[in-house]
């Protein structure tokens, strides 16, 4: 295809990521202003790798904006793991590409030459952005990896807007013919600063493509059409005891739920590893999201308490919190790691199956949330 240039839609792609498979780029780019499509080499590369720790550490500023990164690597999924550890290193998404799809698609060409490459015909400028990275990559005491895909491949960047569709395209000529990450942060414009609605009866709730414990790439229009009504249960993480108790408590009376012609689906802050580490291979009869990086609390608007006495409540809801806690213990179980944000509210949406909200819940607290008896008399 020809060159991508501002206005032109960005190719629906398919990709896996680090840790994901099979992710659509047009899924991804949904709720973001701004996704900042990076397209660099491969993780080995010390260049590349110094480039993806500056972006790191000013990555609060993307949010800011609502932007995203997408770092685009000719690395496979074994180097990209073994270089990071967990999917919680780095704050922004990385696709594996080995067999270089992206790049060819979108015509992002290697140099004709190492000397290319390079750039600059003058020995001295060479010399000296060789020696300024040199000197960086001390610094965070980066050495080179494996070799990965063409050694010769150019970077190029894109921005998109929340459609996928082009409004900054740049392949560079050679590897230091790219945009520093503070240039890239000034050609972001600020989110409008309006705040989308929180979702109410009669909306459309948004599709997502998500992961759970044992399985990725699912997708919420697939799982809403399981059933004619789904309780899409928003709570904190797996550690949180009363969480895990209302998880374990709708397991115990899932089939009252079926009897309605209901599902329930959980979304919580934990990652896969916690996932794993407290079910094993005891799967659930629904579905528990994984959202560490808390993406669809933002999408869907679900707010933070602005301290711990406000997540906490009055009086009477301290009274109900001791008796769940009373509850917890009774079943073993007991807090476990931290995950997440500590002041995460819940919230709990019914949706048909055609994906339209039926009812929807934001907690003003944490206890403040239907018992199973009500959500039950509600389906």
């Amino acid at each position: 295809m020809p060159r991508l240039k501002n206005g032109d839609a960005m190719p629906n792609f398919t990709y896996d990521t680090g840790w994901k498979k099979d992710v659509q780029l047009k899924d991804a780019c949904k709720g973001k202003f701004r996704t900042v499509f990076w397209v660099l080499r491969y993780i080995g590369c010390t260049t590349c790798r110094l480039t993806c720790e500056y972006i790191k550490e000013q990555y609060d500023q993307f949010k800011a904006k609502n932007a995203q990164v997408i770092m685009v690597m000719q690395s496979d999924q074994a180097h990209i793991q073994k270089e990071f550890g967990s999917e919680d290193a780095m704050p922004f998404e990385y696709v594996c590409d080995p067999g270089m799809k992206i790049y060819k698609e979108l015509d992002i060409k290697p140099a004709a030459s190492k000397e290319e490459l390079r750039g600059s015909a003058d020995p001295e400028a060479v010399k000296a952005r060789y020696l300024a990275i040199k000197e960086q990559l001390a610094k965070y005491g980066f050495t080179h990896g494996d070799y990965e895909g063409d050694e010769l491949q150019l970077p190029a960047i894109f921005i998109l807007n929340e459609d996928a569709n082009v409004v900054y395209a740049h392949y560079a000529e050679n590897g230091g013919d790219m945009p520093s990450v503070e240039e890239v942060l000034a050609m972001l414009p600020d989110a409008p600063s309006h705040e989308p609605a929180k979702l109410k009866a009669g909306d459309k709730f948004p599709e997502f493509t998500y992961n759970t414990t044992w399985e990725d790439g699912k997708n919420t229009k697939d799982l809403f059409a399981k059933a004619d009504k789904t309780v899409f249960w928003v709570l904190r993480y797996l550690g949180c005891t009363v969480c895990r108790l209302d998880v374990e408590m709708v397991k115990e009376r899932y089939e009252e739920f079926k009897a309605k012609g209901a599902q329930v689906c959980f979304l919580m802050q934990s990652d896969k590893a916690h996932g794993q580490a407290e079910f094993g291979d005891n799967r659930l009869p629904f579905d528990l999201i994984l959202d560490n990086k808390l993406d669809f609390y933002q999408s869907l608007k679900i707010e933070s308490a602005k301290n711990k006495q406000a997540m906490l409540g009055n009086v009477l809801n301290l009274g109900k919190l001791t008796a769940k806690s009373a509850k917890c213990a009774k079943y073993g179980f007991s807090h476990g790691d931290f995950e997440g944000d500590e002041l995460q509210l819940p919230a709990m949406f019914i949706v048909g199956r055609d994906g339209t909200v039926l009812d929807a819940h934001y907690a003003q607290n944490l206890m403040d949330m239907p018992v199973i008896d009500e959500v039950l008399a509600k389906l």
